[in-house]
């Protein structure tokens, strides 16, 4: 979780804001995005502030050692230098929204589920089918003033916990959602640098034929080094 307060001026964080501001071509940028794959961000320290909403599917956010489920038609706010990192399901549509550090806006510090006015979801879905630049410039402006009014709050449910909790011996979730965290435990033993066979035996009752299909099927790699 990321408290609301300011991280001290350090050099690493200095290094942060000077490559979010070379990535960042515009101060706010939009973007909607279609996982057909289980995607899996690394864990580090967000360069910008940024609105997720989910338009299709789920993912999980996790913040410290809990994890969160955002599901379809839920937003997400992720401050600036927020530790975190992403499961994004299976068939997922995700807008997002990046407001550069350029901008000197006081944004919301705290990271959580926020629930957005008509005004934001209206310009959010208008985003979304795509318009001409210079709409979208005007678009994204009543973005930014919108979004300095959210009050992000997070909410474990019964699945998060159950999420968070979870481990291959102990199973409380729904069979393809235990899956699906199977072979992202598989994808960090294998990026640990476990061979193969060490986890089939661990997490497919030495399946190898199994490992490798599951990993094709959800990762698209026959292998889980994605």
């Amino acid at each position: 979780m990321c408290s609301d307060s300011r991280y001290p001026v350090t050099v690493f964080t200095h290094l942060l804001s000077l490559i979010a501001k070379i990535t960042m071509n515009r101060a706010i940028e939009f973007s909607s995005d279609c996982y057909d794959y289980l995607t899996i961000t690394a864990r580090k320290k967000t360069l910008c502030n940024q609105l997720l909403r989910v338009e299709k599917g789920s993912l999980f956010i996790k913040l410290g050692q809990l994890e969160y489920t955002i599901e379809a038609g839920s937003s997400l706010w992720i401050p600036q230098e927020c530790l975190t990192s992403l499961t994004i399901l299976p068939n997922t549509t995700l807008s997002r929204l990046c407001f550069s550090v350029r901008l000197l806006d006081t944004f919301p510090f705290q990271a959580g589920q926020v629930k957005l006015d008509k005004l934001c979801e209206a310009v959010l879905d208008r985003l979304a089918q795509g318009v001409s630049a210079e709409v979208q410039a005007d678009l994204l402006q009543v973005t930014r003033h919108e979004v300095k009014s959210l009050k992000p709050k997070l909410e474990q449910t019964e699945l998060c916990q159950k999420v968070s909790q979870w481990r291959p011996d102990n199973r409380q979730v729904t069979k393809q959602l235990d899956v699906i965290l199977r072979v992202r435990e598989a994808r960090k033993m294998a990026l640990s640098g476990a061979k193969a066979d060490k986890i089939s035996q661990a997490l497919f009752a030495g399946d190898l034929s199994l490992y490798q299909s599951l990993c094709q099927t959800l990762l698209g790699t026959s292998e889980s080094s994605r």
